[in-house]
């Protein structure tokens, strides 16, 4: 399926416009410095414990919490935290509590899709669905999901890069040269 004419001719101009930031010596700054947003680090850590209770969620979020205590309890005791940093935001962290951590993870990681391949297909035995439905479907939805949410979550912090703020950046590390 072909783009429509109008959604081509959009494409090329925002193409064009990278190619020409990329490209000129003095592209055209906005007016907001687009550094001034990045945030000192303050040593506090914006990361919340697994096991914190949610005083101030809704009952939904309050009753999903309490059926999966058992497992966030197990995997804040199973895979150890490597984002701690000292006072100046250098990691503390030592490669084997790093390697360790990812030795677990992949564990839950392997736990999960076994309980998720497990639950689809007596899920498809009780609806009488063929397995290569539920896997088509069903099971392809769930594995793109959480990518889906981790882009959402990245696009409204901020995590985005758009062309204005790429061409003002590259400006402004010239002209600071």
């Amino acid at each position: 399926m072909a783009p429509s004419t109008e959604v081509f001719d959009t494409a090329m101009d925002q193409f064009e416009k990278m190619v020409k930031c990329a490209t000129d010596e003095s592209p055209s700054v906005a007016n907001d410095d687009p550094l001034d947003a990045v945030e000192e680090f303050d040593g506090s850590d914006p990361h919340v414990d697994l096991t914190e209770f949610p005083y101030e969620g809704s009952w939904f979020t309050i009753l999903c919490f309490l059926f999966l205590f058992p497992l966030r309890l197990l995997m804040q005791l199973t895979i150890g935290d490597v984002r701690t940093l000292d006072k100046e935001g250098n990691p503390t962290s030592t490669l084997g509590k790093a390697f360790f951590a990812i030795i677990m993870c992949l564990v839950w990681l392997i736990i999960g899709s076994y309980a998720m391949v497990s639950s689809l297909e007596h899920l498809a035995d009780l609806l009488a669905i063929p397995d290569a439905v539920v896997g088509v479907t069903v099971s392809a939805a769930g594995t793109s999901l959480p990518n889906y949410v981790a882009s959402k979550v990245a696009a409204q912090k901020g995590f985005g890069v758009s062309l204005k703020v790429t061409c003002a950046s590259r400006h402004h590390f010239k002209t600071a040269k």
